[in-house]
C-alpha cells in the first residue's frame, strides 16, 4: 500500500479498531456507502481492525450478512456471501456488535478471496466440469 494511502487510512483504522471495542449493547459501531470505500477494501479494513460484529452489506432489497470474530470472517455461508457482494460497487454496509459462543471455523480476507478467484478461473478454463475445492 502506498505510503500516502496508509497515512489517510490510519487515523480511520484507529477509529474503527477502538469502537470495535465496545459494548455490545451500542448502536451500529461503523457504516457507510459501498461507492466510496469497495467490498474488498472494506473487509480489508476491518480485518486489519480486528473487529468483531455483523456486517451487513445492503443492496436494493438484498441485504447479504457476514459474521467477524476478531477480524476474521466466520465460515457459515462466508464464500456464498463474498460470490455476491464482491462485484458490488454501490450499496451501504453496516457493522453491528454480535456477540459469539463456542469455537467458530474463521477465514482471512485472503484466503477467502484467493479461493474465490482460483474457482472462477477454474470455471473459466474448465466450463463443464467442477472444481476440487468446490
Amino acid at each position: 500500500m502506498p505510503r500516502t494511502t496508509r497515512r489517510l487510512i490510519a487515523p480511520i483504522q484507529t477509529t474503527l479498531a477502538n469502537a470495535c471495542r465496545r459494548a455490545p449493547e451500542d448502536p451500529a459501531i461503523f457504516r457507510g456507502v459501498l461507492t466510496e470505500l469497495g467490498v474488498v477494501p472494506l473487509l480489508e479494513l476491518l480485518e486489519r481492525s480486528q473487529c468483531t460484529g455483523r456486517l451487513v452489506l445492503t443492496r436494493g432489497y438484498t441485504s447479504l450478512k457476514l459474521d467477524w470474530i476478531h477480524g476474521r470472517i466466520v465460515a457459515d455461508g462466508a464464500r456464498h456471501v463474498l460470490e455476491i457482494a464482491s462485484g458490488w460497487q454501490d450499496g451501504t454496509f453496516e457493522l453491528l456488535p454480535v456477540s459469539f459462543d463456542g469455537r467458530h471455523q474463521t477465514y482471512s480476507v485472503a484466503e477467502l478471496v484467493i479461493d474465490l478467484a482460483y474457482e472462477a478461473d477454474e470455471r473459466a478454463r474448465h466450463p463443464f466440469a467442477q472444481t476440487a475445492r468446490g
